[in-house]
């Protein structure tokens, strides 16, 4: 069998469980057909896909992306019920947090340039874990589908990491973001058995040395290949995460960190812009409309050309916001710090109140209202 038609036959299993999802939602083969194609027609311009889709397969599962739980799973079920109640609603009622980036410690052993935590940095944990698998609970019960747990360094807790990995419901995915520190045999071996999905590991350029002059450690590159050797050998979905420099923003540098992650064996690159929060606060770092070009047409070219098909899909949120609005401010995403106090996103950090002494539902909803300080509020409908 061909790639090319294993790929659409993929595409047509994925349409046939959404499509069975939305006849039960709707019981109404019409309003079933039109959900289905709002869904792929925002997730096609969300992941600038021209053709057939790419897939990754880990966890005996495939994932389309990192932020959309792979399939077969309770969780993929959960987050289609969901993005349908989205495009065409049928219970207003029902709450959309597709997923919640959760800091559980401000602890790091690096000191990298871009920190957005810089100001909180390895100072003593504020949460116990009792209060950090109470803050889980009550996202879970809003509607939470997917978890990226963050810091500092969140491999700094491991023990507190596992229980609570543990403690989350079959429809809930879980991931961590990383520098790729700690993660062992041992350890990794010991979040599968919990139920990790999946790993984003934190890497900022191709060639060693600059990306240990970044993180401010001469063991950072290693802790990254060491760690996706391990991810890959758990059958855990892995990820690559690069904020590019001005500096590093040329098609040469983008194909050659392309190869490395193909290398790796990851399934995605996502591609965060610098922003002007945490140690680059008030710096002029951002990127200008000619990085933001080169960034664009390398995430077309690699999500599109045949020559690409068995590459990383490229993930590039810059490009959503600019496009729809932000997703984040609780309508899709929102970020807990190491404090729980609840925010935007990990670069908007202006708490809306602490989620462990309130309660949840009027803060998202106050979030919701105020929307996201650059890039306004996100689109909740398909037109």
């Amino acid at each position: 069998m061909s790639k090319q038609l294993k790929r659409l036959l993929i595409l047509l299993w994925s349409i046939t469980i959404i499509g069975m999802i939305a006849l039960r939602c709707y019981k109404n083969p019409v309003k079933a057909f039109k959900s289905v194609r709002g869904i792929f027609v925002f997730r096609k311009k969300m992941n600038r896909f021209n053709k057939l889709p790419k897939y990754y397969y880990a966890n005996k599962r495939y994932y389309m992306t990192m932020n959309i739980p792979g399939f077969p799973s309770n969780a993929f079920s959960q987050f289609i019920r969901d993005e349908l109640n989205h495009i065409l609603p049928f219970n207003p009622n029902d709450h959309h947090l597709q997923m919640a980036v959760f800091s559980v410690t401000n602890r790091c052993p690096l000191r990298c340039l871009h920190c957005y935590e810089w100001e909180r940095l390895n100072g003593t944990d504020y949460l116990s874990l009792d209060q950090l698998i109470q803050i889980q609970q009550k996202l879970e019960a809003y509607g939470l589908r997917q978890i990226q747990y963050t810091g500092g360094e969140p491999m700094m807790r491991i023990n507190d990491l596992n229980e609570l990995i543990k403690s989350t419901l079959p429809t809930t995915d879980t991931w961590i973001f990383s520098s790729g520190f700690n993660f062992t045999p041992e350890n990794t071996q010991s979040l599968k058995k919990a139920g990790l999905t999946g790993v984003i590991l934190s890497l900022d350029h191709w060639n060693e040395p600059d990306h240990n002059q970044f993180r401010q450690s001469d063991q950072a590159f290693k802790w990254v290949t060491s760690a996706a050797e391990n991810i890959v050998k758990a059958d855990l979905a892995l990820s690559l995460s690069l904020c590019p420099s001005r500096e590093f923003v040329t098609r040469e540098n983008l194909t050659k960190y392309l190869h490395f992650a193909q290398k790796l064996k990851a399934g995605f690159i996502q591609i965060l812009e610098p922003r002007a929060a945490g140690r680059f606060k008030n710096q002029d770092i951002e990127l200008k409309a000619d990085h933001l070009r080169v960034i664009g047409e390398f995430t077309l070219d690699v999500n599109n050309n045949q020559k690409y098909r068995n590459y990383p899909t490229i993930l590039f949120p810059g490009y959503h916001q600019r496009e729809f609005g932000c997703f984040g401010a609780g309508r899709r995403f929102l970020y807990i710090d190491s404090k729980g106090d609840l925010n935007a996103c990990p670069f908007c950090q202006e708490s809306f109140g602490n989620t462990v002494e309130n309660d949840l539902n009027p803060l998202i909803e106050q979030l919701k209202s105020r929307g996201c300080p650059k890039f306004g509020k996100a689109l909740t409908v398909l037109n």
